[in-house]
């Protein structure tokens, strides 16, 4: 009779549980990131691009939202609501200019231009794709896991369906419209507006906190710069002026000793690690049955005088984490300066 292992059929039951609430998690963020999306392919489609003058600033709790004023196509001027918010103050300063979208449909409400929620929308789109794929790429194809997947997804479907409306109770179209329109103007209009002599204790709590903490910002960003510097650096180094070689991927990889071997020059056997062995191309190709002793399988680049120091060929995974971390620091670093002399040039006016 064969002994029964409760240990392991727990623990392959929390693991399909894990990956099937990153499957949910990762399709809630895709949707999200397409919708958001597509809201802003469509309204800029649909919209113009117009001068405007803020006037005031209203506030929900520690969300800012500025009001314009500009002047339509027949020299009226028209005060718009702002369709987003912030809480930093520092680019809602009454008296400063701004470039807005507007639209002839709905000329009282214009979003700021920018591609503040394009990049939001391409950050959940991606983190939600890798959130997918890991699921399935790490999941153990078994019964259980199938079990466990078709119990977590009726669950919230179950949950869908005690938020969906009736058939018979909803909306049209148009009446759903009006109704989000009218209680979005209700709700900004009950928000009293802002000037300048009642944001000012606020802008200078705010400026000085930029103050304080945009130093510390710039060091961060350049020790991820330097950091990821460095590791590329070293990398194309070793790629330039390194010996190539065939290595072996171990099936039983040991704590100490690494997950990749093979032969320096003098046939001394080296084994090193890679963390991220499991996301290359070539390995992806062992997996399906290829033999990891077959030429070209997985090939590494050492440096005559330190074989340890080697580099597994990755096509365009090449040294990914430090070119991201690289490209990480240089964006912070300008995103931190730029936000450090924003607030210094408004020092005159606070």
């Amino acid at each position: 009779m064969e002994h029964f292992d409760f240990l392991t059929v727990f623990v392959t039951v929390f693991f399909a549980y894990v990956e099937a609430l990153f499957i949910v998690f990762g399709l809630v963020l895709v949707g999200i990131g397409s919708l958001i999306l597509a809201s802003e392919m469509r309204s800029t489609s649909g919209q113009k691009v117009v001068r405007s003058t803020i006037i005031g600033v209203r506030r929900r709790g520690d969300i800012y939202f500025p009001v314009f004023e500009y002047t339509g196509l027949n020299g009226e001027t028209i005060r718009a609501e702002s369709s987003s918010g912030s809480s930093a103050l520092g680019d809602k300063v009454p008296g400063t200019h701004a470039l807005i979208k507007v639209s002839d449909d709905d000329p009282s409400w214009a979003t700021p231009r920018g591609y503040l929620f394009s990049l939001i929308a391409f950050f959940l789109l991606a983190v939600g794709s890798c959130m997918i794929g890991g699921a399935f790429y790490f999941a153990e194809w078994t019964f259980v896991t199938a079990a466990v997947w078709g119990a977590v997804a009726v669950h919230f479907l179950l949950k869908i369906r005690k938020i969906i409306i009736p058939k018979g109770q909803r909306l049209s179209a148009m009446q759903f419209k009006f109704k989000m329109k009218t209680e979005r103007d209700l709700e900004r209009s009950s928000l009293p507006l802002l000037q300048m002599g009642d944001i000012f204790p606020l802008l200078r709590t705010e400026q000085r906190r930029i103050y304080r903490s945009a130093p510390m910002m710039v060091i961060i960003a350049l020790m991820m710069a330097g950091y990821g510097y460095h590791g590329y650096s070293s990398s194309t180094n070793i790629m330039a002026h390194g010996i190539k070689t065939e290595a072996t991927l171990l099936s039983k990889p040991e704590r100490t000793g690494g997950n990749i071997e093979y032969l320096d020059y003098s046939g001394r056997t080296i084994r090193v690690n890679d963390r991220y062995i499991d996301l290359y191309a070539e390995v992806q190709r062992l997996a399906f049955g290829i033999d990891v002793s077959a030429p070209n399988a997985l090939n590494v680049v050492y440096l005559a005088d330190s074989p340890k120091d080697a580099i597994i060929e990755k096509g365009i995974f090449q040294e990914l984490d430090n070119k991201a971390l690289l490209l990480l620091g240089c964006l912070l670093f300008f995103q931190s300066l730029k936000t450090f002399l924003k607030y210094r040039r408004l020092s005159s006016r606070v």
